[in-house]
């Protein structure tokens, strides 16, 4: 009679990885995710910023277009909001500058309102402005399209924005109303 071959235990009692194996990994796991998060934050920071300028950009340029369509002057100023977000109107102006980081406040006075000033119940669009450390300066506080959507040759707003690891854009408007948005090195003071 053919003998069988010795029994060897099944070899599901030998799977598995022994400790030093799964330190191994978790090292190589910690050192790649040690790499890896700052390059996130940089990235999470420069999107912030694009994300902030696309939003003003947007504001100005609905601003303009409501100037166009009203054919009227349309007004832009640095938000001044509570805690609570309820809009107390335009921040008051400073001769070195403006803060614009809470957001813009677009508005269109009415008839027998003050001008220039925002009154409650004037026609109104606002952007606000997330509290995330980029700041946003300009060298005016208040400006206005008028009805053709063109500024004043000596009121041409500039802005800068600022993330708090470095980034800087720049956005200028020129006297038609367009803005450019300037990424590159240089472009901020």
């Amino acid at each position: 009679m053919p003998t069988l071959p010795a029994r060897t235990p099944p070899s599901s009692l030998y799977c598995g990885h022994t400790l030093p194996e799964l330190l191994t990994v978790l090292a190589v796991i910690a050192i790649l995710a040690a790499l890896a998060v700052p390059a996130l934050r940089d990235f999470s920071s420069s999107h912030q910023l694009a994300s902030r300028v696309r939003l003003l950009a947007s504001s100005l340029q609905a601003a303009r277009g409501e100037a166009l369509r009203s054919q009227g002057v349309v007004w832009v100023c640095s938000l001044n909001s509570k805690r609570n977000l309820d809009i107390q109107g335009c921040q008051s102006a400073r001769r070195e500058g403006a803060d614009w980081s809470r957001g813009v406040l677009v508005f269109a006075d009415r008839v027998g309102g003050n001008a220039g000033r925002y009154d409650s119940g004037e026609r109104s669009n606002h952007a606000l402005f997330a509290e995330d450390g980029i700041t946003v300066s300009a060298n005016l506080a208040i400006f206005a399209f008028n009805g053709e959507g063109r500024l004043r040759e000596d009121a041409l707003p500039r802005f800068e924005l600022r993330a708090p690891d470095g980034g800087c854009v720049s956005l200028r408007l020129n006297r038609y109303g367009r803005h450019r948005i300037c990424e590159s090195e240089g472009c901020c003071a």
